[in-house]
């Protein structure tokens, strides 16, 4: 898992100040988060909607298929 490569425990015990109280809970959304403050200037981060899947219990931070997704694909 790259995010394991990337990302340490310590790193998760002590997430970046600027982020407030919005901190990554897995070690993936964290270097998402790494990458994301790597090439995009402090003020985009307020310009970015962030993806909130409330219609289901999906937490995973890369965005990969989802239940319904698979079932749609199944019956392709």
């Amino acid at each position: 898992d790259n995010a394991e490569l990337h990302v340490s425990d310590e790193d998760m015990k002590n997430p970046k100040p600027e982020w407030g109280d919005d901190i990554p809970d897995t070690k993936e959304a964290y270097w998402y988060r790494c990458m994301f403050d790597e090439h995009f200037p402090p003020y985009c981060a307020s310009t970015v909607m962030r993806w909130t899947p409330t219609w289901s219990k999906q937490t995973d931070p890369s965005g990969r298929a989802i239940a319904a997704h698979a079932q749609k694909y199944a019956h392709a």
